[in-house]
């Protein structure tokens, strides 16, 4: 099996009681984010005289979303137990909004977006620079994270949010020139890190907004608020994604990156692993964007292409080939195709 496909558990055990070693049974127990009881998926016995380091795999699950596991220790004289979760992509909270350059007087702010249900009840870290605040858990499906109380009531007033959307604080200091900000859970299961980027959104006065919570937080999917800001609400660039069976498809085709708009290039795979390689030409053969370049599994995928090269330069109206390759681990060709996309003013 690939190791990309297996789940490495490490247990270390320390025998701190009892003079003699001794022998016990140790089983790893597992549940997802849909069943509630636990079933025994590895057992083996120790002997422990001082201290032991017991490495064992089992199958990396399927399923995205929370995966729970116990690590349970059985000896002579009673047992000992510890739970861990591990996130199999498709986190339930997301970075949705950056405020890094507000107008004058008004604070900075970042906000959240539960994506499903499943989000930890003892809640999150945020981290910006040097700062680490808890993020508690929430009910609603926004949350914003703000400096103090008197810029809570402020953000609350000038952005008319709703009532049941809760406004943490705490946050210190978001660069204009761009930081790196991380999202985990309190089992160190890493929801986001990424650095945010000036031209994220380049007018003072107007948020950083995600278009797509279900794609990466990179600069094709962050583009500035068509409004100033939606803290609370749904973001005013917001695209919803709808699966589609085609291997290949393209929405929002032609497109103006002139006005702010954005394409989406949706790729199905069903291969268990495969290597995807997507690239944007000008029609001299020109290679300008890469989309894409990485192993993926299987699923359905949609890339953003806001108009602009990998130098950030906004590319001029015309006709632009895209070319999709996908191999599987031998190298076999399982799709190669080409699109075009046609750009606007």
């Amino acid at each position: 099996m690939p190791l990309s496909q297996i789940l490495q558990h490490q247990v270390n055990v320390q025998n701190i009681g009892l003079t003699n070693g001794y022998y016990a049974d140790l089983l790893l127990l597992y549940r997802n984010e849909t069943t509630t009881e636990y079933r025994i998926i590895h057992e083996n016995q120790v002997y422990i005289y001082d201290e032991i380091i017991e490495i064992f795999t089992t199958s990396l699950p399927n399923d995205t979303g929370y995966h729970y596991f116990t690590y349970k220790l059985i000896f002579e004289d009673g047992v000992d137990n510890f739970d861990k979760k591990y996130l199999n992509t498709n986190p339930p909270v997301v970075i949705n909004e950056i405020m890094f350059q507000p107008n004058t007087n008004e604070p900075i702010w970042i906000e959240f977006i539960k994506t499903r249900e499943q989000m930890p009840l003892e809640g999150l870290k945020f981290f910006a620079r040097s700062d680490s605040i808890h993020i508690p858990y929430f009910e609603s499906e926004y949350a914003v994270l703000t400096t103090n109380a008197a810029n809570a009531i402020l953000l609350r007033d000038l952005f008319d949010i709703p009532d049941f959307v809760t406004i943490f604080t705490g946050l210190r200091t978001l660069l204009n020139a761009g930081q790196e900000i991380s999202l985990i859970d309190y089992d160190e299961n890493i929801y986001e890190n990424f650095s945010y980027l000036p031209a994220f959104s380049l007018r003072r006065g107007f948020s950083a907004e995600r278009i797509s919570p279900s794609l990466p937080p990179d600069a094709q999917n962050f583009t500035s608020s068509l409004i100033g800001g939606t803290p609370g609400i749904r973001n005013s660039v917001f695209m919803q994604l709808v699966p589609t069976s085609s291997s290949v498809e393209i929405d929002n085709n032609p497109f103006s990156p002139f006005r702010g708009e954005h394409c989406i290039i949706r790729i199905k795979v069903s291969e268990q692993m495969v290597n995807a390689n997507v690239r944007i030409f000008d029609i001299k053969g020109r290679d300008i964007k890469k989309l894409a370049d990485r192993t993926i599994l299987p699923g359905d995928y949609a890339l953003i292409w806001n108009g602009y090269d990998d130098e950030n330069k906004r590319v001029s109206p015309g006709v632009y080939p895209v070319y999709i390759n996908i191999e599987n681990m031998s190298g076999k060709e399982v799709l190669s195709t080409r699109k075009m996309i046609y750009v606007g003013m």
